[in-house]
């Protein structure tokens, strides 16, 4: 069936992680030196919306950077051809024999897989699924994730289980494909592209960019040509609030789900800020400042505070830590604008 019997393409562990998406770009680009320049022009502004918890029907706030899950097709540095499940099987009808030969290429392949059989639990669990290589003889395939262990980890799912998985997906289901493909299912298939230079890092964008977080302002409004947008959208600095809302919900017993994932991308925000501006210091788009880089290094451990506070809450049900919380919050929020408002005069 193939005459290579073990492929593992590079990957390196992510310095984010927040969602699968990011953290399996990262994990394809994060030490390519070209890579860098689009990186580091981008993930600066956040947004997120409030909507309803499927499981739970809590209020929930989802957050991300810009650019969010459509990262993996927008970035220069990775080919990314996407194909549906229906074109997989009509054009050949095993479907291991098409994964293997796309690993063989050098694709990595991403897509929505029923992950319940894999982790033997009761409740379904539909997540998205980063390939990165495969051992014939062990009947494998090396993937990443974060519902193997209790934070982003590489391991080696059985080659049926992995089939199974995504044949299992329903149209409607795939949560990745149904934002801009209506009803469908699919892979995405992605090659890396860092052989030339691209991309150079954008001086004026990024300028733009700490404008558009620093005041919170509409950044999807660059976009309208592809979709309209949603009105209840926050951006930039004005996420904090609604971390501040969610708290209060919380405290109110109107919500009875800790949604800890805003904090890990609040986190990851903070770890991709501090390394862009170490980068633009080395790369002399700002004066080397030591001070200013310590200064961000205690933004990053106050949100971290935060976050880990936030998890020992909802472990321990205990509403009466939310203040601390909410106090973390203000004062990495106030840090945070003090800082980058220098920074932004500076550029």
């Amino acid at each position: 069936m193939n005459e290579r019997s073990k492929v593992l393409l590079p990957v390196n562990y992510p310095p984010i992680t927040s969602w699968q998406w990011h953290a399996s770009l990262f994990s394809i680009l994060a030490n390519e030196e070209y890579a860098l320049n689009w990186i580091y022009s981008n993930y600066i502004q956040l947004r997120c919306y409030p909507e309803k918890d499927e499981i739970t029907n809590n209020s929930i706030f989802m957050f991300d950077f810009i650019p969010g899950d459509s990262s993996l097709k927008e970035c220069p540095y990775l080919l990314t051809e996407i194909i549906t499940i229906e074109q997989i099987l009509s054009y050949s009808t095993d479907f291991l024999t098409f994964l293997l030969k796309t690993l063989d290429l050098s694709y990595y392949i991403f897509g929505i897989c029923d992950e319940t059989n894999m982790l033997n639990r009761g409740r379904r669990i539909l997540h998205q699924l980063f390939i990165y290589g495969y051992d014939l003889e062990a009947q494998v395939f090396y993937v990443g994730d974060f519902t193997f262990a209790r934070n982003y980890s590489y391991t080696a799912v059985p080659f049926d289980k992995v089939i199974e998985g995504f044949i299992n997906v329903q149209p409607g289901e795939d949560f990745v494909f149904n934002h801009n493909y209506k009803e469908m299912r699919g892979l995405y298939l992605i090659k890396k592209n860092t052989d030339e230079k691209y991309y150079s890092f954008d001086v004026n964008f990024v300028k733009r960019s700490f404008n558009e977080y620093l005041y919170g302002l509409n950044t999807k409004e660059h976009f309208l040509q592809m979709r309209n947008m949603i009105d209840t959208n926050s951006f930039g600095v004005n996420t904090y609030d609604s971390i501040i809302k969610q708290l209060d919900l919380i405290k109110e017993k109107k919500n009875t789900w800790y949604d800890y994932r805003p904090f890990h991308i609040m986190y990851d925000h903070k770890v991709l800020m501090w390394n862009r501006l170490n980068y633009m210091m080395k790369n002399k788009y700002l004066t080397y400042d030591r001070e200013l880089l310590d200064n961000y290094e205690l933004v990053k451990s106050e949100i971290l505070k935060a976050r880990n506070t936030f998890i020992k809450a909802n472990v321990k049900k205990d509403i009466g830590m939310l203040d601390k919380i909410k106090s973390y919050i203000i004062d990495t929020r106030n840090m945070e604008i003090e800082i980058l408002s220098k920074v932004e005069k500076q550029i």
